[in-house]
């Protein structure tokens, strides 16, 4: 959904929103139409997913249905479309809802993703900073290619959608290297639309042959490289459950990063390096104005925390313990 939206609250989940994750909760009736509710929507602690809602489900896989949490109080296998179809066409009576559509506009404004306590410094970019300035300058119509790890964390959170514009994620596979061919092939439906392909520095090197397809086809891709000198998702995960050792994951502790300028150069792409918000919008203004290929290296902080997040617990036999939704990390007074 389009962040504009005036029902459109936020996304719900582990890495989700605030606002999102506290309408959930507060909920008393919810309707789930085509969701399979996986982790990444109700969270790791499953029967605590707005417990106290009446939920209706509407799935065509019977496979959906038969899952016992998060308890559904009413299922109904049908092809969604025919669903929606005969719902439209139902004369039922409009109640007011305008004060729980004012408050979940509350929260939304309140706990904008943004002004989470995020760590700044006047070197580089802040990788939220970084997302949420870049929504503000890609060109209507554009289709988004996210890839996996934090892009698709902080992607979901932090970057606002503009009416008419496309976000392609690789969801649950969680596929590091998906968002360069994806991109390239997203490109070739509309050659004169700019495809924004958004990766890091790590899944860059799983399929940077795919720069090669781009070159040669002169595919109107715009890539940005988020550059924080590794794997921050996996840097992120060491530090939290195991003691802080690193290993593998940036160039202090066996990782080898490569210069993008060089490879700009090798595979014929123009190429921009960027640390800051007012030289982003000049790239941005040059790259969008014009068709064809480019690359943009996003020098960004290395050690950034994916916050809001439900946290959780490593138990001493081994298992993890989760809050529920709406009790995120950094925790509220």
């Amino acid at each position: 959904m389009y962040y504009d939206n005036n029902y459109f609250i936020g996304h719900c989940g582990p890495k989700g929103d605030r606002a999102a994750n506290t309408a959930i909760q507060k909920a008393d009736f919810i309707m789930i139409v085509g969701c399979s509710l996986h982790s990444q929507t109700v969270g790791w602690e499953r029967k605590l997913f707005s417990p106290k809602a009446y939920k209706i489900q509407v799935d065509v896989d019977g496979a959906v249905l038969k899952k016992k949490t998060p308890k559904i109080n009413l299922k109904i296998k049908t092809d969604v479309h025919y669903f929606v179809k005969k719902l439209l066409n139902l004369k039922i009576k409009k109640n007011s809802h305008s004060n729980w559509i004012d408050y979940c506009m509350y929260l939304k404004k309140k706990f904008a993703v943004i002004n989470e306590p995020h760590f700044r410094n006047k070197y580089k970019f802040n990788y939220y900073d970084l997302v949420f300035y870049l929504s503000n300058l890609v060109p209507d119509k554009s289709t988004i290619v996210t890839d996996a790890g934090a892009a698709y964390y902080i992607l979901g959170q932090t970057y606002n959608l503009k009416k008419n514009q496309r976000f392609i994620v690789p969801g649950s596979h969680g596929t590091m290297g998906y968002a360069l061919p994806a991109a390239s092939g997203a490109s070739v439906f509309n050659k004169k639309i700019s495809t924004i392909c958004i990766t890091g520095d790590g899944s860059l090197m799983t399929n940077i042959h795919d720069l090669s397809v781009i070159s040669y086809n002169h595919h109107n891709v715009k890539i940005f490289i988020v550059n924080n000198n590794g794997y921050m998702s996996i840097k992120n995960s060491q530090k939290e459950f195991f003691k802080g050792s690193n290993f593998g994951t940036d160039s202090s502790n066996g990782l080898f990063i490569i210069n993008f300028k060089e490879i700009a150069k090798v595979f014929k792409l123009p190429y921009f390096n960027c640390s800051d918000k007012k030289n982003l919008i000049m790239i941005a203004k040059k790259v969008f104005k014009k068709n064809g290929p480019a690359i943009i290296n996003c020098e960004t902080l290395e050690n950034i925390e994916i916050i809001p997040s439900v946290k959780s617990k490593l138990l001493s036999n081994g298992k993890f313990l989760a809050h529920t939704l709406d009790k995120m990390y950094p925790y509220l007074k």
